[in-house]
């Protein structure tokens, strides 16, 4: 429990002692303290030197130091900014007791999940139960989203498929969570696990593909740039409003955009015999502080053609509207959950579903699928190709049949469909106001191996961190500087140097279906090209945690 001492960053006899006080301060105070003794009583010696001095004396200007330090800490307490500035007096308590007077609540952070691929060297039934910790080299600790039966044939919803994998092993894939919030968590394909699986049979485990979803509870720093939003009436009728609201309601939204009625990505609302653009109208870009998330989808894909001569069929996986809202793109398609690798996906056709929504909600103008790419209306196509597998002994036919069970793997940004409701709302929404929300103009950054000299190889994690949080908190329109990214990188400690010179790449997914590089070994920007859909205002940076590698040199 703490106090109003601790809370202030003060322990007594730790860091609350003389030694917080140079000497010229102490005999500073001393002087006060003896001219005031003195004064109070003239007969009685307060000399340096006498007994009085040194039982008398020292201590109370001890106490008169120590309690100025308080107050002068306790004044800095009443401005936020003065708290910040003082690492000392950052403590959550008295920041957070300061925001609640602006109506701000420190957001949490979340919990990466992802899938732990558990191989058995017999096929017979196990229990996985909800407590099992899977642990990673760096101390990582995650948990089964649920108690599951691992077995040879699913009965129950809780049954996780045991599967041969050709080579006298059996797979199955676990849905993982982080046992803790954080962007660490987000760890890369194939990262190994240890756990204490009770079975013989146990072989190993190791992450199925990348973990995602994990983000940082909000630092002092982020909740002080926040206060402007606080302070902003909440309700739609401004950009600044606008984004207060969203932020206020959807914790993990980090950066909101909104291009109104005459702004050069506005396209929507000039579909007319005129082709001029009326008001009432807006596009509401968000970020989410996660970055990107990935959900598994299964699916059935449809069979539209079949080559015999060159023995492969292509499928076709339709995603619809509400399986996946703010969806980017499909990252793989494989046929099984234990399937290592996928196939080859030739196309990704966007397309728009504009039926009714349910619960009477108001249905936005939406004329072409370039405008509403990313948004709650958005279809997506997967279009991929399997080729025949003659071992099987089946006829191409029967094999490349006329549906297929898949599983697609799906890259979006959360809780579009949820922000979607609430502007579109008709008790807290703009009566005659048509706001579409949509993902953020994604634009993926590429690093290279990126080489540091540390005093330790565990510096990695940090840095990998520190460049993900400078990346992906990046407000849209930002430019992405390599300089910065450098001294955030210098600022871990422990690292004494990184190899220059240092550039990225991005790669923008536009609205159009065009794909756009961008590079840079200064400042990365993003370009303005509203004819493919694309302007600062509503693009962003962003960058998945097992995408940044790293190699320390142990100096």
């Amino acid at each position: 429990m703490t106090s109003p001492l601790t809370s202030l960053g003060f322990t007594p006899g730790q860091n609350l002692n003389l030694s917080r006080f140079t000497d010229s301060e102490i005999q500073a105070a001393e002087s006060l303290v003896s001219q005031y003794l003195l004064d109070t009583f003239p007969t009685m010696d307060f000399a340096k030197g006498s007994t009085l001095y040194d039982i008398v004396v020292r201590p109370t200007a001890a106490i008169y130091l120590i309690s100025r330090l308080e107050w002068e800490s306790l004044k800095a307490t009443q401005s936020l900014r003065g708290v910040i500035s003082n690492p000392e007096l950052a403590s959550d308590d008295v920041v957070n007791a300061i925001l609640s007077n602006f109506q701000i609540t420190r957001k949490a952070g979340s919990a990466a999940a992802g899938y732990a691929r558990m191989v058995f060297s017999r096929g017979v039934s196990q229990a996985i139960q909800s407590s099992l910790i899977f642990r990673t080299q760096d101390g990582l600790e995650f948990k089964p989203a649920g108690a599951f039966r691992l077995i040879d044939s699913v009965v129950e919803e809780t049954d996780i498929q045991l599967v041969a994998n050709g080579v006298s092993q059996y797979v199955a894939i676990v849905p993982l969570r982080a046992v803790m919030h954080g962007a660490k968590y987000q760890i890369s394909d194939g990262t190994p696990f240890t756990v204490n699986v009770q079975s013989s049979a146990f072989v190993s485990a190791a992450a199925f593909g990348n973990f995602s979803g994990g983000s940082d509870d909000e630092t002092n720093a982020d909740l002080i740039n926040r206060l402007p939003e606080a302070m902003a009436t909440k309700n739609l009728a401004s950009r600044l409003s606008v984004s207060a609201t969203i932020k206020d309601r959807f914790p993990n939204i980090v950066d909101v955009s909104t291009q109104g009625a005459f702004d050069p990505a506005m396209t929507r609302n000039a579909h007319n015999v005129l082709n001029v653009k009326v008001g009432g109208f807006a596009d509401i870009y968000v970020k989410a502080l996660s970055g990107v998330s990935v959900r598994s989808l299964s699916l059935n894909a449809s069979r539209i053609s079949l080559d015999t001569e060159a023995k492969n069929a292509t499928y076709l996986a339709a995603i619809g509207r509400d399986m996946v809202p703010g969806i980017y793109f499909a990252r793989s398609v494989r046929t099984d959950v234990s399937s290592i690798s996928g196939f080859l996906i030739t196309d990704q056709v966007r397309g728009l579903d504009m039926s009714p929504l349910s619960g009477g909600r108001p249905t936005n103008l939406v004329p072409l699928v370039v405008e509403g790419a990313f948004s709650r209306y958005q279809t997506l196509d997967v279009i991929f190709v399997v080729d025949y597998d003659e071992s099987t002994g089946q006829t191409i036919e029967d094999q490349l049949a006329e549906t297929m069970p898949v599983i697609v793997d799906a890259v979006f940004t959360e809780q579009i469909e949820q922000i979607q409701d609430m502007v579109s709302d008709r008790e807290s929404g703009i009566i005659l106001a048509d706001y579409l929300v949509k993902a953020a103009i994604p634009c993926f950054v590429h690093l290279p191996l990126i080489r540091v000299k540390a005093q330790s190889y565990d510096v990695a994690t940090d840095i990998r961190l520190e460049i993900y949080n400078y990346i992906n908190k990046l407000r849209m329109g930002a430019p992405l500087s390599i300089d910065e990214m450098v001294v955030r990188i210098r600022s871990v400690p422990g690292v004494s140097g990184v190899a220059l010179p240092l550039f990225a790449t991005g790669e923008i997914l536009c609205p159009s279906g065009d794909i756009l590089d961008v590079r840079s070994d200064g400042d990365l920007e993003i370009p303005y090209k509203p004819h493919l859909g694309v302007v600062p205002q509503n693009t962003t940076f962003l960058v998945e945690l097992a995408e940044i590698d790293i190699e320390v040199i142990v100096t």
